[in-house]
C-alpha cells in the first residue's frame, strides 16, 4: 500500500499520520468522484427532459441547432478542459505563488496597545 523503502517509521505517530495521509487522499478521492457522477446525472436529466433543439446566440453569432443536452454536456465539458489548463498558463506565465514576495517585505501595522 505505502512503500516504506528507505523511511524508518520509528514512532506509531508517524505511522498514524501517514495512515491519515492515505485516507484523506481516498476521501478526496471520493468526494471528487461522486461530484462528477452528479454533473454526469444532471446532464443525463435535463438532456431527457428537453430535446428540443436551441441555438446559440452571441453578439451576431448564432450556432447550429442542436438539442440541449447535447449543448449542455460540450458547455461543461469545455469548462472541465479550461479549468485544468488555465492553472498551467499561469504557471508558463510566471504568476505561480513563487514570484510572489516574501512575507517580510509585506507591510503589517504593528498593533497598538492603547486600542484595546
Amino acid at each position: 500500500m505505502f512503500d516504506t523503502v528507505g523511511l524508518s517509521l520509528t514512532t506509531p505517530q508517524e505511522k498514524a499520520a501517514i495512515n491519515m495521509e492515505l485516507k484523506m487522499k481516498t476521501v478526496t478521492n471520493l468526494l471528487t468522484s461522486l461530484l462528477i457522477a452528479a454533473w454526469i446525472a444532471a446532464i443525463a436529466l435535463l438532456s431527457i427532459q428537453n430535446v428540443a433543439p436551441v441555438s446559440l446566440r452571441f453578439l451576431n453569432w448564432e450556432s447550429i441547432e442542436l438539442p440541449f443536452g447535447v449543448l449542455l454536456a460540450f458547455s461543461v465539458g469545455i469548462g472541465i478542459i479550461g479549468a485544468a489548463i488555465l492553472p498551467l498558463l499561469w504557471r508558463l506565465s510566471g504568476q505561480s505563488q513563487e514570484s510572489l514576495p516574501p512575507e517580510e517585505y509585506l507591510e503589517y501595522p504593528e498593533p497598538d496597545s492603547r486600542e484595546y
